[in-house]
C-alpha cells in the first residue's frame, strides 16, 4: 500500500488534481489511517494557512432577515385541550392524595418567631458591646 504525502492532500483540498487521482487518494483515506492523518493535517495546515473569509456584520444580517423563520403556534383548541389535561391531572393528582404524600416526606420545621432575635436588634447590640471596648480601651 502506497501513502500518499502531507503535499498531495494539500492539492487534494485545492482541488487541483485531476478527478480520477481524486477518487484514488478518497478510496485510499477510507482504508488508510496515516493517510487520513496527513489529510487532517494538511486539512488543519490549509485552514489556518489559507484566505480568511471576511464578512461584514450588515451582510449577516441582511441574509438572517431573508432566512423565514416558522413558529407554528398552537391552535386555540390544541391549548384548551392542553389546559384540560393539565387540570384533571392536578385534580387527580389531589383527590388521590399525592401531594400530601410529598408534603409528608419534606420535614417541616415549625418556626418559633418570639425566640428568633431579628437582625436589626442584633447589630445593635454587637455595635454597642463594640463601643463599651473603645471607651474602656480609652480610659486605661
Amino acid at each position: 500500500m502506497s501513502h500518499h504525502n502531507k503535499e498531495t492532500w494539500l492539492k487534494y483540498i485545492n482541488n487541483t488534481l485531476p478527478e480520477n487521482e481524486r477518487e484514488n487518494l478518497e478510496q485510499h483515506m477510507y482504508s488508510c489511517d496515516l493517510c487520513l492523518e496527513h489529510y487532517l493535517e494538511a486539512l488543519e495546515k490549509q485552514s489556518n494557512h489559507g484566505p480568511q473569509l471576511q464578512v461584514s456584520a450588515e451582510w449577516t444580517e441582511s441574509i438572517l432577515l431573508k432566512v423565514p423563520v416558522k413558529r407554528k403556534q398552537p391552535s386555540q383548541k390544541q391549548q384548551l385541550i392542553h389546559y384540560a389535561i393539565a387540570a384533571v391531572a392536578t385534580i387527580i393528582l389531589m383527590a388521590s392524595g399525592a401531594f400530601q404524600a410529598v408534603v409528608s416526606i419534606v420535614p417541616t420545621k415549625q418556626l418559633d418567631y418570639e425566640e428568633e432575635v431579628s437582625i436589626s436588634k442584633s447589630l445593635i447590640e454587637q455595635i454597642s458591646i463594640l463601643r463599651i471596648i473603645e471607651k474602656n480601651k480609652e480610659g486605661q
